[in-house]
């Protein structure tokens, strides 16, 4: 769409000189300078109408992210919590009101790409990256809703499901009691296999999860001592 009338002089240059001929780049300025509402034609040619701040790549992916309508925004968030890459199952999982159109909308803009049949993955590592840095005030119920539904999954085929991911997105909802369960299960486990170095990270996450759990003086003995545990482990 951006090609539909001949670029402007002055929009020529600001291109030229932000993305220094990196044709990405300037197809990412483009993006940006139509959504914040800075180009229009005129003329017959697609021109820049106002003063534009100069923003680095990261800056301006920010910047992007934040330009994007709501539901985009939260549908790319839940992708970005789901996995590396993901299906639509998984998005409608933790963002229920995750739609087709989004999807299509974050694909055009260069943030998604195909990798399969129904299946989605980031363009590249650094916009899987900041979009998690974005979180919004839905992120831990979408991490409750990917936990839960990974707990139920378990229920069926308990080897399918990761216990580690499950306890993450629990710290992540501030669930540390449910989290504290299965980090002390994995814990053990890993003891029982000689597994130390799964063995120091289940008690990290096991007394983080503590930490965010009601306060006692309890749990902060069991915190104290998981750490202790840890900390001698690593030596």
């Amino acid at each position: 769409e951006f090609l539909e009338a001949p670029v402007g002089q002055r929009l020529l240059s600001f291109l030229v000189q932000q993305s220094r001929g990196v044709g990405g780049a300037a197809v990412d300025w483009l993006a940006y300078l139509d959504d914040r509402g800075s180009l229009k034609t005129s003329g017959g040619a697609i021109e820049l109408v106002d003063d534009v701040t100069t923003l680095d790549a990261d800056a301006l992916l920010r910047e992007r992210l934040y330009l994007l309508p709501l539901e985009v925004q939260r549908t790319l968030e839940a992708g970005a919590l789901s996995d590396d890459s993901f299906e639509p199952q998984q998005l409608t999982t933790a963002w229920p009101r995750a739609t087709p159109a989004a999807l299509q909308h974050a694909y055009a803009a260069r943030l998604l790409r195909i990798i399969g049949v129904r299946r989605w993955a980031f363009s590249s590592t650094r916009i899987h990256a900041a979009v998690l840095k974005c979180a919004s005030a839905d992120r831990p119920q979408m991490h409750l809703r990917l936990a839960t539904a990974l707990v139920e999954k378990g229920k069926i085929d308990p080897l399918s499901v990761d216990a580690v991911t499950v306890a993450r997105h629990l710290v992540a909802a501030r669930d540390g009691v449910r989290a504290a369960q299965i980090w002390k299960h994995a814990a053990e486990s890993a003891l029982t296999r000689r597994a130390h170095r799964d063995a120091i990270v289940a008690l990290r996450g096991y007394a983080h999860a503590v930490a965010i759990s009601p306060s006692s003086a309890e749990s902060t003995r069991l915190r104290v001592e998981a750490l202790s545990r840890a900390a001698a482990m690593a030596l």
